[in-house]
């Protein structure tokens, strides 16, 4: 949860394996390898609400859970008041990135999904799809040994108590 701006800057090669539908030869992702803006006009542009030149790039994902496309901007201004559409880069700091994120999963009721461990379920939910279900499958199962779901949370139910101050030398 450190990244709050998507990263498009790829090699040809790398491209041919994320978007290998859209760049099927290294020949067809040089024009747009390490060139993030270019690249964001040509995978997002025209889709997902991005209707204006300039869309991809302004509207690339954004915030804790990378919302992507002018449409998801709109979704999150309506619920907030937060002015992301004229002013995409809220949601790239905080704390429009977090107010994003929380109304992208409680709009799309991923909580229901991620109670039942459904990492399928919350990869399309988020995504649209399963792009990255095997990195979220990993996650999960490092959450899983941390918080089992059989452990319950214990909380102390003592007060914290300050310590006497340490007197000082003489």
């Amino acid at each position: 949860m450190r990244t709050l701006e998507e990263n498009l800057s790829y090699s040809a090669k790398r491209m041919t394996e994320v978007w290998s539908k859209r760049y099927p030869t290294i020949a067809s992702a040089k024009p747009y390898a390490n060139n993030p803006a270019m690249l964001a006009e040509k995978v997002y542009g025209g889709r997902l609400g991005n209707n204006k030149p300039g869309d991809g790039w302004a509207f690339r994902g954004s915030g804790i859970l990378q919302t992507t496309g002018r449409d998801n901007f709109e979704e999150i201004e309506n619920d907030t008041g937060v002015p992301v559409v004229s002013q995409p880069d809220l949601l790239r700091t905080f704390p429009g990135a977090l107010k994003a994120a929380t109304i992208f999963w409680k709009n799309r009721n991923i909580n229901a999904r991620a109670d039942r461990n459904d990492a399928t379920g919350v990869c399309k939910a988020v995504n649209g799809g399963t792009t990255g279900l095997a990195d979220q499958r990993a996650w999960l199962a490092k959450t899983e040994k941390i918080w089992p779901d059989s452990a319950a949370p214990r909380f102390s139910t003592k007060r914290a108590t300050t310590p006497p101050p340490q007197s000082q030398p003489k």
